[in-house]
């Protein structure tokens, strides 16, 4: 009704056919065990480069369409375990190749913003990001080597993590850069993205980037979500760094960024600013 009536938002390449059996198998130990695991039931969006079993895998590339994995990424397994369910797989720029659209040789047509539907979704994540938004699932799964999470986040309303290089694990999903890749939630409130986090987090033989995990047990993350987690932190906004563009930034974002500064002194964070060119030594 949505995603190729109506609006017609394109962010799903595949809905996953036996979504109602697996909610009923969850039904059915929700009624002999309870909630018993922390995403019991919770319908998740995945981005098309995780591979997942029995959904087609495809990177957003007409070249691996028809392509169905016999494992799950390592982060999709996590969320399975956990009681999630792949709702759909969702559609993506080629490989992971945009940091501004979603569009790709596998589906026709872009992606558009369910908040403004000639506006860009931002990232190669936008499917995934899109269909959060338009709350075709709880939870999304997206990956991002230079944008691609924070992108499609920022663009719709969203809270994803992009977390430091080994603290997810990256196996199973479609590379761009290996050595600038992450994957990660995106999902509608920071509180849900740092829930998804912390059953995908942790060492995984399978990524060697986790290796410094192991042996370390994963914190709470959830304890780091604090009203005043911001009181005394000293932030550094670097005008030079968005300003120099050849048309300078849009009126409406700077607008947007200045009020966000505002904010974060509201909360209690002290910005400084520099405009002057960054110096080499």
């Amino acid at each position: 009704a949505y995603d190729k009536q109506g609006p017609a938002i394109n962010a799903i390449v595949v809905v996953n056919p036996d979504a109602l059996k697996e909610a009923d198998a969850l039904d059915a130990r929700f009624k002999q065990k309870g909630i018993d695991r922390p995403l019991h039931c919770v319908p998740a969006i995945v981005k098309d480069n995780f591979e997942t079993i029995g959904l087609q895998s495809a990177g957003g590339s007409l070249a691996l369409k028809g392509f169905v994995s016999d494992k799950d990424a390592t982060q999709v397994k996590r969320i399975k375990d956990a009681g999630a369910i792949v709702l759909a797989k969702s559609n993506m720029a080629e490989f992971a190749f945009s940091p501004i659209e979603t569009v790709n040789s596998l589906l026709p047509g872009y992606t558009k913003n369910p908040y403004a539907l000639d506006r860009v979704t931002a990232g190669s994540s936008g499917g995934t990001a899109a269909a959060v938004a338009a709350n075709f699932g709880l939870i999304g799964l997206g990956s991002d080597t230079g944008d691609s999470i924070r992108g499609p986040s920022a663009h719709q309303a969203l809270a994803g993590i992009r977390s430091t290089m080994g603290l997810t694990s990256r196996a199973g999903v479609i590379p761009l850069n290996l050595r600038a890749d992450i994957a990660g939630p995106i999902i509608r409130t920071l509180a849900d993205a740092v829930a998804v986090l912390q059953v995908i987090a942790g060492e995984d033989p399978a990524d060697p980037a986790t290796a410094a995990a192991r042996g370390r047990k994963i914190p709470n993350y959830s304890a780091s979500l604090q009203a005043d987690g911001l009181k005394g932190a000293r932030i550094g906004v670097l005008r030079r760094a968005y300003e120099r563009q050849p048309d300078g930034v849009d009126p409406d974002v700077a607008v947007a960024f200045a009020a966000a500064i505002e904010v974060l002194k509201i909360k209690g964070a002290r910005s400084e600013e520099h405009t002057s060119e960054l110096q080499s030594h």
